[in-house]
């Protein structure tokens, strides 16, 4: 729905490639001076920058608000599907030239380059409000929020990579307005990795425990071994011709702790954000003279379909001393494990 500030308007209005807005009429366009924001709950603002006699010949407020669907379209601009002209059998759309240029936890953050009538270039910032989550094929998407209704979804739907913080990368090419030369843009999501279910992986953004992303995903090795540091996870990312039918390999590097409640964890390094552990609980599975093999559960005592091989030398190799206690017998047998500091 298109809305002023006083009553509601059918004017038709589109973008053009300067990023200014501009009045349709039958005769003729007029191109209207102003500058695109958004308020909280992702309406499209366009302030007017023109004389109130100006306005008044045009019947026009101050200020004008459009309501509709957000969407990406194939070049990476953002476009807004106005809603009063689609329930009257009209596609009008707004497309908003420009770059995303942060991925936040509660927002997408875009920015526009416009000139004015005089010619002079302007910048400015669009930012979505709302949250991440994977979709049913592992593509991330941004749910910007309305104030009444469903979100609408945001699907970012080419792959994404791992960067040497362990953190989820998505890059995308489009052309430089300016120079039309195609460029590489990358956005970078900060978060943490937890593995609470079998066949999932997720990813929670730093800063919001809304945002996070929970992968389909299959265990690429179930039989680990802590002196290699790493879990390996197969995921198919896409549909269609873009899907990847074989999976990518997700590796997750890291190092094994034990703690002293028993529990085993599993220490990544960020970067900036620093160390953070996935925490698992742990069950005995099949021990010899040389080796013990622990599988891995949640916190529910949920088993993960991993489990994990200590041989007796990395026991030792150990600044503690490792006990474990092994209960009950065959397949019920459980294992309890601590410390003891030797004097």
């Amino acid at each position: 729905m298109i809305l002023s500030d006083n009553m509601p308007t059918k004017k038709r209005y589109k973008v053009n490639s300067s990023n200014s807005l501009v009045l349709k009429d039958k005769e003729q366009s007029c191109i209207l001076n102003g500058n695109f924001s958004t308020n909280k709950n992702n309406k499209l603002i366009y302030l007017l920058n023109e004389p109130v006699a100006w306005r008044r010949k045009y019947s026009l407020p101050g200020r004008l608000k459009f309501e509709g669907h957000w969407r990406l379209n194939r070049n990476y601009d953002l476009v807004l599907d106005i809603t009063e002209t689609k329930k009257a059998g009209i596609r009008d759309e707004l497309v908003l030239r420009g770059n995303i240029i942060a991925v936040e936890a509660k927002g997408l953050v875009f920015e526009i380059k416009s000139k004015d009538v005089n010619g002079n270039t302007r910048f400015g910032i669009l930012k979505l409000n709302g949250f991440w989550q994977a979709d049913e094929y592992n593509r991330l998407c941004f749910l910007a929020t309305k104030k009444n209704g469903s979100p609408d979804e945001i699907a970012f739907t080419a792959s994404w990579q791992l960067n040497k913080n362990q953190q989820i990368t998505y890059s995308y090419e489009k052309t430089d307005l300016s120079t039309k030369e195609r460029r590489i843009h990358n956005l970078t999501f900060e978060g943490f990795w937890q593995i609470n279910e079998a066949n999932r992986l997720k990813y929670i953004l730093s800063g919001s425990s809304k945002s996070a992303f929970d992968f389909r995903a299959q265990i690429e090795s179930p039989n680990l071994y802590p002196q290699e540091g790493k879990i390996k996870y197969r995921l198919g990312i896409g549909y269609g011709r873009h899907n990847t039918k074989d999976g990518n390999i997700i590796t997750l590097y890291g190092d094994w702790k034990f703690s002293r409640k028993g529990t085993l964890g599993f220490e990544m390094d960020y970067g900036r954000l620093g160390l953070h552990s996935i925490e698992f609980n742990l069950e005995h599975r099949l021990s010899d003279r040389d080796a013990i093999t622990l599988g891995l559960s949640n916190s529910r005592d949920d088993p993960l379909g991993i489990a994990i091989t200590f041989t007796r030398r990395l026991f030792q190799s150990l600044n503690q001393e490792v006990y474990l206690k092994l209960k009950g017998k065959a397949k019920e047998a459980s294992a309890e494990v601590g410390f003891r500091t030797p004097f």
